[in-house]
């Protein structure tokens, strides 16, 4: 049996949302006292998105022999200056074919735009 493990790269697309990675914000918040008195106040905010990069489209995990289990390994990789939480599901996995060592996590933002964040994940698969 010749077994690939595929990743929704188009949900990675959708989350990778602004090319330009940062939205601006630049509103003015008013505070209403009880004598009639207002103050406004500005409030400026920078909301940095996320980049989520995945070093593999898919996994194979080439002729398995029933009962066999086999490990591959990918890493995702953060070189954002945002951090993210991150989970792993695996549809329809009643037979439990696949199986990870890692199904969450948090991956801290990069440093300086220096060094990529990155977290390894094993997939494993046993054949049925």
């Amino acid at each position: 049996m010749d077994v690939l493990f595929r990743f929704n790269t188009d949900l990675i697309r959708i989350l990778n949302f602004n090319k330009s990675k940062c939205v601006h914000l630049d509103e003015k918040i008013t505070i209403n006292y009880s004598k009639g008195q207002n103050q406004i106040i500005p409030v400026q905010a920078k909301i940095v998105s996320p980049e989520i990069k995945v070093t593999k489209d898919f996994i194979d995990f080439g002729i398995s022999l029933v009962g066999q289990e086999r490990c591959q390994q990918f890493s995702l990789r953060n070189p954002s200056c945002s951090s993210f939480l991150w989970k792993i599901h695996i549809e329809n996995n009643e037979s439990c074919a696949f199986d990870c060592n890692l199904k969450s996590g948090f991956l801290e933002a990069s440093q300086f735009f220096i060094t990529s964040q990155e977290q390894i994940i094993s997939v494993y698969f046993t054949a049925k």
